[in-house]
């Protein structure tokens, strides 16, 4: 009987050093989780310029240029377009000058000063770009 009760007084004493070392292990394991947050928001700022007008917007690293003009909402931007399936959200207006089909007029962007070929939600920004927003004919 002696024995019995010495096997599990360690069995116990067992279970509970493992239980707390899985205690520990988890904590640590949640601070690896916080720290790995603070690293995805780190900001980068991109120049945004509309028509001669420019503004310093300030984003998550990894942010679209949709991203940039919605940042851009708070210096009183305003903007409105829609969702093409395969292409991402093209720009239809910006600051009340909407887009003419019959004149041919459209809200063209550049970055860099090269001419973007998808929408502003699938085109991935880098720290300093710039963004050139012109209404310009198109044939």
């Amino acid at each position: 009987m002696k024995k019995a009760v010495q096997f599990l007084l360690l069995f116990g004493s067992a279970a509970l050093v493992l239980g707390l070392a899985e205690a520990w292990v988890g904590q640590t394991e949640d601070r690896t989780s916080e720290l790995v947050l603070v690293t995805e928001t780190e900001l980068v700022t991109v120049s945004l310029v509309v028509e001669e007008e420019r503004h310093e917007v300030e984003v998550r690293a990894g942010s679209s240029v949709y991203d940039v003009l919605e940042a851009a909402k708070e210096q009183g931007l305003s903007f409105k377009g829609r969702e093409f399936s395969g292409m991402g959200f093209f720009v239809e207006e910006i600051n009340g000058k909407a887009e003419s089909n019959r004149q041919r007029m459209y809200w063209i962007y550049s970055v860099n000063n090269k001419k973007a070929e998808v929408g502003v939600s699938s085109y991935i920004i880098q720290p300093n770009d710039v963004i050139t927003w012109t209404y310009e004919k198109s044939y």
